[in-house]
């Protein structure tokens, strides 16, 4: 409940070593500050307080929600209503327009196990996928699309899509990885290089 701030060095070197990745081997430690504001519905109105001085937006949405029902609108989907329309709302924001957006799809995992015995997939909620309703990778990649159309043509945000699993660790090693390098190219643009 509330906002919760988490300071920390981001060592790419370190990084680097732990993934076996060389590219940011010579890339120098980093201060971070990442502020958590909380999902659930009472919580997003203190949301708009945090936005002041934003470099990014990590927004998490849960892939296995795709069949779920949103929690104050009964009649519509989860990851409708408190992903995607929640997703869009907050890269609206005027304060927010040119800021790095990082998208985690996250509960892959469980999306999957979801996925392999559904009766219909996700074309209950998207009629317009027409691929397999039982293949995961079609599934997710057409909801990358989809995301990545929605803020490319409703923001003057760049998007970063990245589907994880919180308990992969290296995975979410890999989205810190590219929100750094979002903000970085951000940061440049905004000094004209």
């Amino acid at each position: 409940s509330g906002a919760h701030t988490l300071e920390f060095t981001f060592d790419p070197a370190e990084f680097a070593a732990r993934a076996g990745n060389s590219a940011m081997a010579n890339d120098k430690p980093s201060d971070w500050s990442i502020t958590d504001v909380g999902g659930q519905i009472h919580e997003r109105t203190t949301w708009y307080e945090e936005y002041t001085d934003c470099s990014g937006v990590i927004f998490v949405m849960g892939l296995s929600d795709f069949d779920q029902q949103s929690q104050d609108k009964r009649k519509t989907n989860k990851f409708v209503e408190d992903g995607i329309n929640l997703m869009l709302e907050v890269a609206k924001v005027e304060t927010l327009q040119g800021v790095p957006l990082i998208i985690m799809l996250n509960k892959k995992d469980v999306f999957e196990e979801k996925i392999a015995v559904a009766d219909v997939g996700i074309s209950k909620t998207f009629p317009e996928y027409k691929g397999d309703k039982n293949d995961a990778r079609q599934s997710i990649a057409f909801l990358e699309q989809l995301l990545s159309d929605i803020v490319e043509s409703g923001t003057s945000s760049s998007c970063s899509i990245y589907v994880t699993q919180a308990t992969d660790t290296n995975m979410i090693a890999n989205v810190l990885a590219g929100t750094l390098q979002a903000i970085t190219k951000q940061n440049l643009r905004e000094m004209g290089f």
